[in-house]
């Protein structure tokens, strides 16, 4: 595995016949390349900029460019903060996403241009004279006033050129009407109530960069089915699977494909990758454990089983897999090896505070425990209380639509050992 593997993610767009994956961040022999596009990032913020909030913005810009190929072959990429001022930061030579990274967390320090306005931001970035086969991408966040209610012309210039813009407003306090106004198109506008759903944005806009109008290659690659984890390491892992009324309407069918997707990924073995599964509603259920690691291809027989799908006691299915010592050689388990909790839920826990104690117990064993929210109203700031890191916590809307989540749970669960 190379060292340079940034820790979140690094994902590139993938097939022209499934416009909606983004793919993990994999050995280079199966990276994908993509046509030249120049990503802006306008972060117009009210706070202080030694703020939580601020750090989430920043966390936001980096989350995203590690998706993407950097530098003059791949996407370049700028980041304009508007704040008295607008400083510029031109990162469109940079190749490295962690020296990226030092310079918006503060750690490390370029000297920024200045502009006095948006409409000198426009034309500075026009000044840079790209072909028209370019793709050219804005992503603003506000949270309060900003300067797009004076940029009309601009941003309809932008549109008119086939540029795309995405403007994600934060928090009540901003400016909604004065964006859907200038944007028109509400598939381009996302509203968030706060901060902490900027992992939501994260989703968004990558999706859109990697949309049908972005032309889209692949090397050594000609089908989803053919990417694999590369590391060469042995993981004991277990998804956790809520069977409760709120996640059943999915339709199992669809859920037992996904599991089987992101198994796939793995080589399964003794020596490598053993998997198992827990459903759980109101009371857990052992369905596989580690010693039948073989048997996880049985999950969508066992899933369109009747099941009493009432509350979602997540508490105890976390509790269950230490009662039941699934990560215990008597179950199959080995020591010395990772062990990972994959759970799938929409994260409404019925015992919220409960179901926290347990995955802390868990995350106390070396467990690391990764969750995969599922549905339009994920309960996320209970599932970044539940994983090992507020990384890894996974959103997705629907299984019609999850090859993000897919390719980014495998990713995730394939990095455990180094997480």
């Amino acid at each position: 595995m190379s060292s340079e593997w940034p820790d979140f993610f690094n994902m590139k767009p993938a097939l022209a016949d499934a416009v909606d994956t983004i793919c993990i961040n994999l050995p280079e022999q199966v990276q994908l390349e993509i046509p030249s596009k120049v990503l802006v990032f306008v972060i117009q913020f009210s706070g202080k900029v030694d703020s939580p909030e601020w750090a989430m913005l920043m966390e936001f810009v980096t989350t995203t460019i590690r998706n993407l190929q950097l530098g003059p072959n791949g996407t370049e990429v700028v980041v304009a903060t508007v704040r008295r001022m607008i400083n510029v930061y031109d990162f469109r030579q940079f190749t490295s996403h962690a020296t990226i990274e030092r310079v918006l967390l503060g750690s490390a320090t370029i000297t920024p241009t200045t502009v006095i306005n948006m409409k000198e931001l426009f034309k500075k970035i026009y000044s840079w004279k790209y072909p028209k086969s370019v793709q050219m991408i804005l992503q603003i966040c506000t949270d309060n006033y900003s300067e797009i209610t004076t940029i009309d012309d601009e941003i309809k210039k932008w549109l008119s050129l086939g540029h795309l813009v995405h403007i994600t407003a934060i928090g009540d306090k901003a400016p909604i009407e004065d964006i859907v106004r200038v944007v028109q198109d509400p598939e381009n506008i996302q509203i968030i109530e706060s901060y902490d759903l900027l992992a939501t944005t994260t989703i968004t806009l990558l999706q859109k960069i990697i949309s049908g109008d972005v032309q889209v290659t692949v090397k050594n690659v000609s089908d989803i089915s053919s990417f694999t984890c590369q590391v060469k390491t042995e993981l004991d892992v277990i998804f956790v699977i809520d069977i409760s009324a709120s996640i059943c309407v999915t339709g199992w069918n669809k859920v037992s494909r996904f599991l089987l997707d992101v198994v796939n990924f793995f080589k399964l073995g003794d020596t490598e990758v053993k998997v198992g599964a827990v459903f759980y509603s109101h009371e857990p259920q052992r369905v596989f454990d580690l010693r039948a690691f073989g048997e996880f291809k049985n999950i969508e027989k066992r899933l369109n089983e009747p099941h009493l799908s009432s509350t979602t006691r997540t508490d105890k299915a976390m509790k269950a897999i230490m009662e039941w010592n699934m990560f215990e050689p008597t179950s199959g388990g080995r020591h010395n090896v990772q062990d990972v909790i994959v759970l799938l839920t929409d994260g409404h826990s019925t015992n919220r505070k409960k179901a926290q104690l347990a995955a802390d117990e868990l995350m106390k064993k070396n467990v690391k425990v990764i969750t995969l929210g599922v549905g339009r109203d994920v309960a996320l700031k209970e599932l970044r209380g539940l994983s090992h890191s507020r990384n890894h916590v996974i959103p997705t809307e629907t299984f019609d639509k999850a090859q993000f989540a897919k390719l980014y749970l495998a990713k995730t669960i394939c990095d455990a050992v180094s997480i």
